[in-house]
């Protein structure tokens, strides 16, 4: 039987969703050049850029990554990003 996923699974996985959404069509309406350097985007090993939100939700299972990680991660990124995506 397929369990259902936590509340704060779901509600991380929808920030996620959502940031990225934001980014991305931030990105192509400015029509800026490259984005400013910032780290890479590893959270507890995980490269956020590239992991699907099955996997994501995976890793807060296992523990391995929390939804408040997770949230405080893209907030982050946003304040470092928001001078060159003008959000």
């Amino acid at each position: 039987m397929c369990q259902r996923p936590s509340v704060a699974i779901q509600a991380a996985a929808w920030i996620a969703a959502i940031v990225l959404l934001v980014l991305a069509s931030s990105a192509r309406a400015s029509g800026a050049a490259e984005p400013p350097p910032v780290a890479q985007p590893l959270l507890a090993g995980i490269d956020v850029d590239r992991a699907t939100i099955p996997e994501l939700r995976r890793a807060m299972r296992s523990g391995r990554l929390s939804a408040r990680a997770l949230t405080d991660f893209y907030i982050d990124r946003i304040t470092r990003l928001n001078p060159w995506l003008h959000v």
